[in-house]
């Protein structure tokens, strides 16, 4: 029964290996079986597993013990904090399963679309990304743990929305921008060479330019939200004008460059566009959370004001009065909680107008390419010249 178990578990491992491992996997696993049962074969069978976890562990050593560092960061800075905060029990319990999820993905992602591709830029867009959305769950679970100093009773969320489900959808959101980093750069999902440097690269440089006016915001001391500071032109820009030049540009160079990908020149505009978006909603939420954990007390009270006779905006039901002596309070923590409610809101919303936008800037450019084409073909008739003055 053992055995039967460990050959099971044996043969199931193959796809976590190269193609030359495998075969050494496959013939570890042969052996055995032409030797009879017994407790040799489990002794021989337990040394496979052994040596498994070995070759698995060689491989990806440093990736490892880069991300329980960084994972065993996260988790001493969300855990401090009084039980009668609103925001400790929830990252206490959400924050260690995120990170749970986190290294599950990678398995989970090469199991359905294959290894990581070969090259420094697939293997940089893994490690930093990983990083980005760690310090994108840390940031924001202390920054939620400025905002709740009040405890459940007067905490703020997202609306009327409990701080624990708010929280449950934000890690829910931040693993599968984890996920969509590990399929980007897997092997079966085969890009043009300019896709991805071009998305990454558009997208990185808006995020940072987003949270180098967020941060000009946040330490001059002027009041007002996050949204009204950048304005809903930089919005528009993030969700649409970024992804439908960016969908343009990749579309035209992937129809011209030769190796085959797999992946048609509007798909992989679209993709490259929603990529675009992702990345720079993602490191704009991530210097975001981190600025605003590291200092809660830059943070402008945001305007307008609660009620001024006491009432709690947060609070259920709403017609609670607040006490005198916790009003400036409820007020700071109230903006605390809600100063990074546009960059978490785009994390959602980003990609899927980025889509829409994508589609459009593909089709631009495939209506441009024929065009183009018609002219330069031998067959076509030359374009008029202009008439003569």
């Amino acid at each position: 029964m053992l055995a039967r178990v460990l050959t099971g578990l044996l043969m199931r491992s193959v796809w976590l290996l190269p193609a030359e491992r495998a075969e050494w996997l496959e013939g570890l696993v042969a052996e055995p079986a032409q030797t009879g049962a017994g407790r040799s074969r489990v002794a021989w069978l337990l040394g496979g597993v052994w040596l498994l976890a070995g070759e698995l562990l060689r491989r990806s050593a440093a990736r490892v013990l880069t991300f329980i560092v960084a994972a065993g960061i996260v988790v001493w800075l969300i855990w401090p904090g009084r039980s009668s905060d609103a925001a400790v029990p929830v990252n206490r319990v959400l924050v260690p399963l995120l990170v749970a999820e986190l290294a599950l993905l990678p398995l989970l992602v090469r199991r359905f679309y294959g290894p990581r591709r070969h090259g420094w830029l697939p293997r940089t867009v893994r490690v930093v990304g990983y990083l980005v959305v760690l310090a994108t769950a840390a940031g924001h679970a202390v920054e939620q743990r400025e905002g709740q100093k009040l405890g459940a009773y007067f905490g703020s969320g997202f609306g009327r929305m409990p701080v624990a489900a708010n929280a449950a959808i934000f890690a829910l959101v931040l693993a599968g921008y984890a996920a969509a980093i590990l399929i980007l750069t897997s092997r079966r999902v085969r890009l043009s060479r300019l896709a991805l440097p071009i998305a990454l690269a558009t997208g990185t440089l808006t995020g940072v330019a987003l949270s180098a006016r967020f941060s000009v915001h946040l330490w001059s001391g002027a009041r007002g939200t996050l949204v009204v500071h950048l304005g809903l032109g930089w919005w528009g820009f993030v969700a649409l004008g970024l992804p439908l030049l960016t969908g343009f540009m990749v579309s035209r160079l992937a129809a011209r460059d030769t190796p085959a990908t797999g992946l048609s020149p509007a798909r992989q505009g679209s993709l490259a566009a929603v990529s675009a978006t992702g990345t720079a909603v993602l490191v704009l939420a991530a210097l975001t959370a981190v600025t605003i954990a590291i200092s809660p007390q830059k943070v402008p009270l945001r305007t307008p004001p609660p009620p001024p006779n006491g009432g709690c905006e947060s609070c259920d039901p709403v017609n609670l009065t607040i006490p005198s002596d916790l009003r400036h309070e409820y007020w700071v923590g109230l903006s605390i909680a809600s100063a990074s409610r546009a960059p978490d809101a785009m994390l959602v919303i980003g990609p899927m107008f980025a889509l829409f936008a994508g589609v459009l800037g593909t089709g631009l450019a495939e209506a441009s390419r024929r065009i183009g084409n018609r002219y330069d073909s031998p067959h076509s008739p030359e374009p008029p010249s202009p008439a003569p003055t």
